[in-house]
């Protein structure tokens, strides 16, 4: 019968406080190994799970946070990170390396506790501390762990694990505390209701539960049953809301998971899982190579011929079958006669039935399901490893057992902490993928992908092409690799044809994909080819009307075609299906710039800013709105920030050479205008701009008629054909004493602006200008014009 024993709650009998300090030895060990994930970058399911998860930004909104996903708890915890710290990585792998030495120093407690129990209490006591720790800290350490802490989005599976662990403790805690049974059993709930909210391996907690109970309680089952039937009860309820949460998945065709999966039979997973379990437990013993994505193949397939699954049914699955069988049996007999190997054995196919067992699942092997079976794992090795220890001699047997220990777990961290560091970007990661397992297709994409957005596009088109080569003719990631050759040659390339040829290749395996379509808008859109254009964004949102930037587009479309009215309503559905898109803001505010409604064109730029988006070409718009609204300091702020971030950008050049002018500072016009022209040295419009500043600036230092001479000498040619020239032309002659040939230059200037019917404000300054050098005086512009031509394209 187990009874409270208050030694419990003493240090050993010897005194020492050692083991009293081994938990936070576990937290120093965690830190250690996993705190150089922190500057790791999203990868591979971050991007979904929480840089483009919209209820993830605001933690409050709780019912959108549980509807949104099967595992509410773990998507508001991501929302908890996001509100502290936004889409910084630092914060959420902060997260997960607590979860996960909080899961180590809860192993700790169970595994000690266990020890403690009346059965193992005299054998055990005084060594419960130091193997607890030992088999907490190389679960802790081992590197098969990394894809459960690193890979941030697998927090739901730490998570798992630390409310299993955290309900089989206080289940244990319910027995050696009479007076407080109740209390923490109701914790023992608890914690597996937690865990329901974390992800649905938990189902099998209740169960563990009581596999403990029947091994570790010398009690008969009825007297076990009375005393815990709270206990289970509660336990077996938390089944409800599981089942809820994945109601949808289990037996739909378009799921990750579960019966109704089309592309594997039940039995065909099943006998693949010998296999995938043969190789968990041998990475268990020797963590290399790790894998982060193996592209498992399964033992048989329904659609291979019938010799091939028969050859190796014969050469895979029978050994691998009889192998985990036995292991299996063995695990089944030690049970039976309540041992506590039996119990860890059956925890590790307990802990894995729901994903290595005969429901489907679309990818058969991944490592962080050996998450928590690694604890049984790791827990059964050091049991075994002191029993080795007893039967050797005793002189110097506790130092080689402290020292195999330590070496093994030093071992075991740096291989962690290398492991981390392949985790530091989408490349390194997906380069280990190419590398360890050449025969997954999908690590060659997302290598593709993952070096497309660092820009190294020729390796990312080789890479698809390998792709190509890889794949059957009609598989549907034929039509998404075609679709990714497309974007690179339309978008790196600038080579709109080829980009063409990929994607209606792409359109022969997915005809009516609504992104594809898109892409071959936005190509026809390039080439000027409206009507084609117009027609695949249409089709773009006839498959798919939620596509807020195939609206977007296709208002860029109408804009071309001159139908400003129909671009703007368009514009605004697309922000009303997503109000982050900036790149609809950005147009909206260049459509509401180029129709003169400045006030709303700023405010649709800045929401742009605010959503991410912080262009050269975004940036010049808000220029040029403010310029329009008479504000040049804000102006010039704006433009000074577009120049740094693309000083190729040339409009923004005379915009910023206009608000230097208009806030008093004509040495930066003149530079804005210098630089404009050391990019285009052809730039007419910017050596008349130039030669203006330095023949009519007020004031003396400013003006040098020699070298105004000198910037336009390369146009004299084109000064009897462009007024802005002539102009300019005329202002020289008059700033050097010529005042004849300033006369004549600023009488074809104005004969061309009436030619090309400017506006009679523009004439009379243009008289006026002609008057003063009729009157043989330079001109000096004391109030500059308003800006002209400043309107942007369309981005």
């Amino acid at each position: 019968m187990v009874t409270t024993d208050a030694r419990l709650a003493q240090p050993p009998p010897n005194g020492r406080d050692w083991p009293r300090l081994l938990p936070w030895l576990l937290v120093l060990a965690g830190v250690l190994c996993y705190v150089n994930t922190l500057p790791n970058e999203f990868v591979f399911d971050d991007e979904p799970g929480i840089v483009l998860n919209r209820q993830i930004r605001d933690w409050t909104n709780l019912r959108a946070i549980v509807e949104s996903s099967n595992r509410p708890l773990v998507n508001l915890t991501l929302a908890v990170n996001y509100a502290l710290d936004g889409l910084s990585p630092a914060g959420y792998h902060l997260v997960n390396m607590l979860v996960h030495i909080l899961a180590g120093v809860t192993l700790y407690g169970v595994v000690r506790r266990t020890l403690l129990l009346p059965r193992y209490r005299l054998r055990f006591e005084r060594a419960s501390p130091w193997l607890a720790g030992t088999a907490a800290l190389l679960w802790l350490v081992h590197p098969l762990n990394t894809q459960a802490v690193t890979y941030v989005i697998q927090r739901g599976e730490s998570m798992m694990g630390l409310f299993f662990l955290l309900t089989l403790y206080c289940a244990i805690r319910a027995l050696d505390s009479p007076n407080r049974s109740a209390a923490w059993s109701a914790a023992a709930v608890g914690a597996c209701l937690l865990g329901v909210g974390s992800k649905e391996v938990i189902a099998s907690a209740p169960l563990a539960v009581m596999l403990y109970d029947y091994t570790f309680l010398d009690l008969p089952w009825r007297q076990r049953l009375k005393k815990r039937a709270w206990l289970y009860a509660g336990l077996i309820a938390t089944w409800l809301p599981l089942v809820w949460l994945i109601r949808h998945a289990v037996f739909q065709e378009d799921s990750s998971a579960g019966f109704g999966l089309p592309a594997l039979a039940w039995h065909e997973y099943l006998l693949s899982q010998f296999g995938v379990i043969t190789h968990y437990l041998k990475l268990s013993v020797w963590p290399h190579p790790l894998v982060f994505d193996y592209g498992w193949m399964p033992a048989v397939h329904a659609s291979w011929p019938e010799e091939v699954n028969a050859q190796r049914f014969m050469t895979l699955v029978l050994p691998q079958g009889l192998f985990i069988g036995t292991l299996a049996a063995l695990t089944a007999w030690g049970l039976w006669r309540k041992r506590a190997w039996g119990f860890l054995g059956a925890a590790f196919f307990l802990i894995l039935a729901p994903t290595s067992s005969i429901m489907p699942i679309a990818d058969l092997a991944f490592e962080h399901r050996m998450y928590l079976p690694l604890a049984a794992l790791t827990t059964l090795a050091v049991l075994a490893g002191d029993a080795l220890r007893r039967r050797l001699p005793s002189p110097g047997r506790e130092a080689a057992a402290g020292a195999v220990v330590l070496t093994l777990a030093a071992a075991l961290g740096v291989l962690t902490v290398l492991r981390n560091t392949e985790y530091r970007t989408a490349v390194t990661l997906w380069r280990t993928v190419y590398d360890r397992a050449p025969q997954n297709v999908r690590g060659v994409h997302n290598l593709a992908s993952s070096l497309e957005k660092e820009g190294y596009v020729e390796d990312a088109m080789a890479l698809y092409e390998q792709e190509l080569d890889m794949l059957p003719p009609n598989a549907s990631k034929v039509a998404d690799a075609h679709n990714n050759l497309g974007n690179i040659w339309l978008d790196a390339m600038g080579d709109p044809d080829k980009a063409l040829a990929h994607y209606h290749q792409a359109t022969k395996v997915k005809p009516d994909d609504a992104e594809i379509r898109y892409n071959l808008g936005r190509a026809y859109l390039q080439q000027n080819r409206l009507d084609d254009a117009q027609r695949e964004l249409t089709r773009a949102i006839e498959a798919n009307p939620q596509y807020a930037k195939a609206y977007n587009n296709l208002a860029l479309v109408h804009v071309q075609q001159g139908d400003l009215k129909e671009a703007e309503r368009l514009l605004r559905q697309a922000l009303s299906l997503d109000p982050t898109l900036a790149s609809a803001h950005q147009s909206l505010g260049t459509l509401l710039l180029n129709t003169g409604r400045f006030a709303e064109a700023v405010e649709a730029y800045q929401q742009a800013m605010h959503n991410g988006l912080r262009s050269a070409g975004l940036l010049a718009g808000l220029g040029s709105a403010y310029l329009q609204m008479g504000k040049p300091m804000e102006a010039r702020e704006v433009l000074l920030q577009a120049g740094q971030i693309d000083p190729a950008y040339l409009p923004v050049y005379p915009m910023l050479g206009e608000a230097m002018i208009r806030v008093g500072d004509p040495v930066g016009a003149m530079r804005a205008y210098e630089q404009a022209l050391q990019r285009a040295p052809d730039w007419a419009q910017m050596a008349a701009q130039l030669a203006l500043v330095l023949s009519t600036h007020p004031t003396a230092w400013v003006r040098d008629g020699q070298r105004a001479l000198h910037v336009l000498e390369p146009f004299q040619e084109q000064a009897s054909a462009q007024e802005p020239l002539a102009q300019a032309q005329a202002a020289v002659y008059a700033e050097l004493g010529q005042f004849d040939q300033a006369v004549a230059a600023q009488e074809r200037a104005i004969e061309l602006a009436r030619a090309a019917n400017k506006p009679q404000d523009h004439l009379n300054y243009l008289q006026q200008q002609l008057a003063a050098y009729q009157a043989h005086q330079p001109y000096r512009e004391t109030t500059w014009p308003e800006a002209d031509g400043l309107m942007l394209p369309f981005p």
